[in-house]
């Protein structure tokens, strides 16, 4: 985790135009702006985008001593954090935890599976979700339906897919990725590949690639 390519994709996150458009774009119109870690850990690539500027980041996490680092980090940083763990259902305690404007980390010590569920549930209460990180290798694909699912569809914004590629095939791969991303949209949305990151090699012949791609907003009926 603390290769020189992953701490360069950290850094990358801090910049990256889209992360500082979504936030421009929170703070001008009043609604803020969110994201979602789907493997969030130890908060590797959330405490990047809280640093960016992002005002929550909600992430999943299965592991309890992964979240309890990520927590520690947290308050290290002078950020608030609300770790909600097994059957957390909706009632008082979610409108306390919402109500809770300090805290920059919302993390569900569960599996992600339940995400697009939890995320409807609270749409209204939450600031819009600009941005869906998927930081599992060697695949993330699992969790593309679910992440499709969380992104604000009124507004739109970008899916940060992290997977490992053979370094001959990374161009023939996310295009074939960017399809199935399309197929997972529906009401019109259209996924655009926006770029193709290669963080480091992940074993001989093999490279740890992010792609960022952009999911279009729904169209007004």
């Amino acid at each position: 985790m603390f290769s020189r390519g992953n701490i360069r994709e950290k850094t990358r996150l801090l910049t990256l135009p889209s992360v500082l458009e979504a936030v421009d774009q929170g703070r001008r119109d009043g609604r803020r702006c969110a994201a979602v870690d789907m493997y969030v850990g130890v908060g590797y690539f959330a405490f990047s985008y809280v640093r960016a500027g992002l005002d929550v980041v909600l992430g999943w996490e299965i592991n309890g001593w992964s979240v309890e680092g990520l927590r520690r980090g947290a308050v290290r940083n002078g950020w608030g954090v609300r770790v909600l763990k097994g059957g957390w259902e909706a009632g008082e305690e979610e409108k306390e935890v919402l109500a809770d404007r300090e805290a920059r980390l919302l993390v569900w010590e569960r599996s992600n599976e339940f995400a697009g569920e939890t995320v409807e549930r609270l749409r209204d209460r939450l600031p819009p979700i600009r941005h869906v990180n998927c930081g599992l290798l060697p695949s993330s694909m699992d969790g593309w339906k679910i992440a499709v699912r969380v992104l604000d569809p009124i507004m739109g914004g970008w899916l940060h897919l992290h997977m490992n590629l053979g370094a001959k095939e990374i161009e023939e791969r996310s295009q074939e990725m960017l399809n199935q991303i399309n197929n997972l949209l529906v009401e019109e949305r259209k996924a655009t590949l926006e770029h193709v990151e290669k963080v480091k090699t992940f074993a001989p012949g093999v490279v740890h690639c992010v792609l960022d791609v952009y999911i279009s907003p729904r169209r007004p009926q």
